[in-house]
């Protein structure tokens, strides 16, 4: 994995485990229905932001929910998974999860998908589609919102950059141009050369 992209997923994965500790042990109940591992520590948040989950290998590692700072509050909880199925940094994909209320333990995902350019699937650009499973669909979420379309529509991504894709499923979630700017000072905070920098790549990847 690049250091760009490491950098980034470290220290949004370390936000993100500040938020969820803090969080109510109603939402952290209500999280167990989603049926998937929770990082159990902010150590265990940040190696499995950086140590995709690799779906195609024989001695795979278990997949884990990685918590994210949950700002504007309009969801309950919401965990991102990075995984990766090829061997080039590239082909990094992510996976979301959104606990939808506070009221409610139902979920849903998507997933922030890259695809190889020789792909010969009917999906094969970089997209974003609504999912019921994790991890090129190797872990089934539990008490998903239903019945959804899984396979299409399939939204194109216009970006081959696994950090740009990263922050394409950051502004989804937290917004722009509220939002996710205000999460990038937590993120990186008193580094604001490194805001900057991912500031201007978000606003460039959005062509503002």
């Amino acid at each position: 994995m690049g250091s760009q992209i490491s950098e980034l997923l470290q220290n949004y994965a370390r936000l993100g485990w500040e938020h969820w500790r803090r969080e109510s042990r109603e939402i952290k109940l209500q999280a167990r229905h989603i049926g998937v591992e929770i990082a159990a520590n902010q150590g265990a948040t940040q190696y499995a932001a950086t140590n995709p989950y690799r779906p195609a290998a024989e001695n795979r590692q278990s997949l884990k929910l990685i918590p994210m700072p949950c700002k504007p509050r309009d969801v309950a909880a919401a965990f991102f998974v990075p995984w990766i199925e090829g061997s080039d940094s590239t082909e990094l994909s992510f996976d979301l999860v959104v606990l939808l209320d506070h009221d409610s333990s139902r979920s849903i995902a998507f997933r922030f998908e890259s695809t190889p350019q020789d792909s010969k699937s009917t999906h094969g650009y970089n997209h974003l589609q609504i999912s019921s499973s994790l991890g090129k669909g190797q872990v089934q979420i539990r008490n998903a919102l239903s019945p959804l379309p899984t396979s299409y529509p399939a939204f194109p991504i216009s970006t081959k950059d696994p950090a740009r894709r990263f922050l394409a499923m950051a502004v989804a979630m937290h917004g722009y141009p509220c939002g996710f700017p205000e999460i990038l000072k937590d993120v990186f905070k008193g580094e604001p050369t490194k805001q900057r920098k991912y500031l201007d790549m978000t606003k460039s990847m959005l062509g503002v």
